[in-house]
This record gives C-alpha cells, sequence and structure tokens, in this order.
C-alpha cells in the first residue's frame, strides 16, 4: 500500500544528510485526498508522513534535510543555472554530475535537487543520441 502511496521509503530505513547525520525513519501515513488532487507533482511530497528522532515529518521536509538543508539547496540552484548558463546547449547529465561534485555538492543533494527542478518543469531530462542530457526549460537566465 504504501509503494501505490507513493512513498519513497516504504519501509523503516536509516538515511544520512550529507553531513554524515544519520537518524530511522518509518513511513507513518498519508492524506490520500491530498495525494489524488497532487495529481503526481511534487506537492504530493507535503502528504507522505514519516515517523523520525524529530517526530513527524512530511516527505518533502525529509528530502530537503537529506539534501543538506535550505542553504545547500539553494547553493546547488545557483550552481545549476551558471552550468546551464555557461553553456551552449544542454549538457550531458553525467558531465553536470561531476562538475557539481568537484563544487562539493552530495549525491544526495544532486539527486533530490535536480529531481525536484525537473518535476517543477525548470529542467528538461531527455535522451540525446546515446546520452542523458539536462537543460532550462526557461531559457539560459531563468533557471529556478
Amino acid at each position: 500500500m504504501r509503494k501505490k502511496l507513493g512513498f519513497a521509503w516504504t519501509q523503516d530505513s536509516v538515511v544520512s544528510d550529507p553531513y554524515g547525520h544519520s537518524i530511522t525513519i518509518n513511513p507513518d501515513s498519508a492524506s490520500i485526498a491530498d495525494l489524488r488532487s497532487a495529481n503526481g507533482r511534487r506537492v504530493a511530497e507535503c502528504h507522505r508522513y514519516y515517523s523520525t528522532p524529530f517526530g513527524i515529518l512530511t516527505e518533502l521536509r525529509l528530502k530537503r534535510w537529506l539534501a543538506g538543508g535550505d542553504a545547500e539547496c539553494l547553493r546547488f540552484i545557483v550552481a545549476v543555472r551558471q552550468l546551464l548558463e555557461a553553456a551552449p546547449a544542454n549538457i550531458p547529465l553525467a558531465r553536470a554530475i561531476s562538475e557539481l561534485g568537484a563544487q562539493g555538492f552530495a549525491d544526495s543533494t544532486i539527486g533530490i535537487n535536480f529531481c525536484w527542478l525537473i518535476r517543477d518543469g525548470y529542467l528538461t531530462f531527455a535522451r540525446d543520441g546515446g546520452q542523458w542530457v539536462i537543460g532550462s526549460c526557461l531559457g539560459r537566465s531563468q533557471v529556478a
């Protein structure tokens, strides 16, 4: 049932933020009516709940913690914007991940934020020839 409701973690799990802090989480509950109205958009993360040592957290809040917090997510958005503005066209995903990793971003920060930017319509994610590429949906200067 938890998988059907879209829980990112369907069973008790130990998760860690980019700074090495770990917590045990347990899928707790979901607002089914709100999930239906979210219709697959990221807002659904506000309607799935997890038990944590910090109390009950929404999936959105938990993912933000896993991505390094608000400041790290903002730093990531700025870095992606600069990366896209410097590129003449779409960027190979492997290159983007490599360059962002070289700037000190953790894999969890990169993965979570890319998913959010794609889901919210700020980035495109497509296959170009034999490789995956990312690009801006809004134009070079308007990413996030």
